[in-house]
């Protein structure tokens, strides 16, 4: 009932999917995989070879996680480097934790972003709650949000509820807001 996944230097899209299971698919070194369940928590670590001073040739694996698309428990990623996508969970509550790399997320009800270097895009959310160190956050469709944000621009096209945002440096637009 529980996702959470741990990465270092990966790439993760988590999908809807038609089926009742959960499908995991994994492009890189199997060698680096863990997988586990644990008390209805599916627990997936992905870990990148060790690096000294100099590094080239560095492949940087992929997950794909399918997921029902009448999910609506906790999705939790934890992950240092690598773009993460997830598809429309609309009763999902999503919480994750970049140090680099792009956020999108198409639907959810709760979103939880903490994300260092990398831009965010959110779809349709209820509720969210973003941090952003550098890089700019783009949310279609909210009813309540906060954003703090240092070094980005800041875009909401429509927010139906509550609305507190901080950029330190950045341009804020708002289109559309009945609050």
């Amino acid at each position: 009932k529980y996702l959470l996944l741990v990465s270092y230097y990966i790439y993760i899209f988590i999908i809807k999917s038609n089926y009742d299971t959960v499908i995991l698919l994994f492009y890189g070194d199997k060698d680096r995989l863990n997988v586990n369940i644990d008390n209805e928590k599916l627990f997936i670590k992905s870990e990148a070879k060790n690096c000294e001073f100099f590094c080239i040739n560095i492949t940087v694996a992929k997950i794909e996680v399918y997921l029902p698309e009448n999910y609506e428990n906790e999705i939790e990623i934890k992950n240092n480097y690598g773009d993460i996508e997830i598809d429309k969970f609309m009763n999902a509550r999503i919480e994750l934790q970049e140090d680099c790399g792009d956020v999108k997320i198409e639907e959810a009800k709760e979103v939880v972003v903490k994300n260092s270097y990398g831009d965010i895009k959110i779809g349709t959310i209820e509720k969210a709650d973003i941090e952003e160190s550098a890089g700019d956050v783009t949310v279609e469709k909210v009813e309540n949000i906060t954003v703090k944000n240092n070094y980005g621009d800041i875009h909401f096209k429509e927010v139906s509820s509550y609305l507190d945002v901080s950029d330190d440096c950045g341009n804020i637009k708002i289109d559309q807001a009945n609050i």
